[in-house]
């Protein structure tokens, strides 16, 4: 999980994951540069029972890559989920993932956006986060303008998967995606060429899929809902940039020089 201060944010994404009706997995907390304030609410949960842990660097500005590849080094799973800390999970995120886990399969989930009110009602505990698994608060929401994307935002029953499986997969995002630790070890992780925001993502799905993983959107399972603030857009009127995520598509290369291979023990 990347996260960059916003404690408070963080709190009630954590929340969420205490609300999880499989318990059976962990977090990492990939701190790219935070304050205090980041570690002690980690440790505030640990002592809550949620299975958790904390790396972090420096605050040399935005280097999501390097403190995810950190992440991913140090980790003893198998399979990782990418998520952020601003993205309330559905209370059956890690079971829906876990049940469309297959090997050579990267899978994402919807992420669908909170308006500026119900995310502050969750910051004042005017509202709980346990309340957005409820199809009614997500339609009223939704009539609100303080819900995107209904139709992504509800957990459909189970005979309704198979016309969702046949809807075109989307590209993955860090939000919500998840893949074996061994294939991100087959393509060395993410390209650490990319600092700042934007195209490390789609690159490492690229890169993914010349190792033979196939992407699979998991529409109607695996929801996380997040928190309205600030969005950074992506640094795409960045020449250089541009360039770059042009040059990486265009690559046979699997395996990236500049990745996580370095931060393994």
């Amino acid at each position: 999980m990347s996260a960059y201060n916003d404690a408070d944010v963080l709190q009630l994404t954590l929340s969420g994951y205490l609300n999880q009706v499989d318990k059976d997995f962990g977090i990492c907390v990939a701190d790219d540069g935070s304050g205090p304030d980041i570690e002690q609410l980690v440790e505030e949960f640990q002592r809550k029972g949620l299975r958790i842990r904390h790396i972090w660097h420096e605050d040399k500005g935005f280097r999501r890559t390097v403190i995810l590849n950190k992440a991913v080094a140090s980790s003893q799973a198998e399979r990782i989920i990418f998520t952020d800390s601003d993205c309330i999970p559905h209370p059956c995120f890690v079971a829906d993932h876990k049940a469309a886990s297959r090997p050579k399969r990267l899978v994402t989930g919807p992420r669908v956006y909170l308006g500026p009110d119900i995310t502050q009602w969750l910051k004042n505990g005017d509202s709980s986060i346990i309340e957005l698994n409820r199809t009614s608060l997500l339609i009223w929401l939704s009539i609100r303008k303080q819900l995107s994307k209904i139709e992504q935002a509800i957990r459909y029953p189970a005979w309704l998967l198979p016309f969702f499986n046949r809807m075109k997969t989307v590209w993955p995002y860090g939000a919500n995606f998840a893949v074996d630790r061994q294939d991100l070890l087959l393509v060395n992780g993410f390209d650490e060429d990319f600092l700042g925001w934007g195209g490390e993502d789609v690159d490492l799905s690229h890169r993914l899929s010349l190792v033979g993983v196939t992407a699979h959107s998991s529409l109607g399972r695996a929801v996380v809902y997040h928190l309205e603030h600030p969005i950074r857009e992506a640094d795409d009127g960045d020449e250089t940039l541009t360039q770059l995520k042009q040059q990486k598509l265009n690559t046979t290369a699997a395996y990236c020089r500049n990745g996580m291979n370095k931060w393994l023990d």
